[in-house]
């Protein structure tokens, strides 16, 4: 059976095979069609579709948003090319993650918690990323997100999205400022 599970911005719909397990070759032949269309598809196996879990928790930077927020905090700081310098860093291994954000968001001392809040809720999603939450959230599921970045950001979409869960760092701020 075919259903159209969502319209709004992006096509979404539901194929239903009467087999309980499609076999490899059909598998291969979705996901080569899908590439070459653009498009996503997610096949379940019978297990998924009797207990469906109905929890994604998806990744915020270049993820849910267009936009790696340290970058843009650090670019709005005057300190884009230094914070890309430590990212560089952490890149190559010579920095561990907790190290590098350390780093990273000491540059961005001085910065007005105000404008953080403003460049938080001005944020791009991703193509879809609206859509997709709405049409999950309609069919039940919780939906959650996670960021190596800032609870600035991740309150901002929780809101702005119907988000259920969101995790990330707490930036220290003392009379209005980072």
């Amino acid at each position: 059976g075919i259903r159209q599970v969502a319209s709004v911005s992006v096509a979404c719909v539901r194929l239903r095979f009467s087999e309980p397990d499609p076999p490899a070759a059909l598998r291969t032949a979705l996901s080569q069609d899908a590439r070459a269309l653009g498009v996503d598809v997610a096949l379940h196996d019978p297990a998924s579709r009797r207990h469906p879990k109905r929890l994604l928790v998806m990744d915020v930077d270049s993820t849910l948003i267009q936009a790696e927020m340290i970058d843009v905090l650090a670019a709005h700081a005057g300190r884009g090319d230094e914070v890309a310098a430590v990212t560089e860093r952490a890149m190559q291994g010579e920095l561990d993650f907790a190290e590098s954000l350390r780093h990273r968001v000491a540059l961005l001392e001085g910065l007005a918690e105000d404008h953080v809040r403003t460049l938080s809720e001005e944020v791009e999603l991703m193509p879809g990323a609206r859509t997709l939450v709405r049409t999950l959230k309609a069919h039940g599921y919780r939906i959650g997100i996670v960021s190596g970045g800032f609870t600035h950001v991740t309150s901002a979409l929780a809101r702005a999205l119907g988000i259920d869960n969101a995790a990330a760092n707490t930036l220290e701020v003392r009379d209005g400022v980072l």
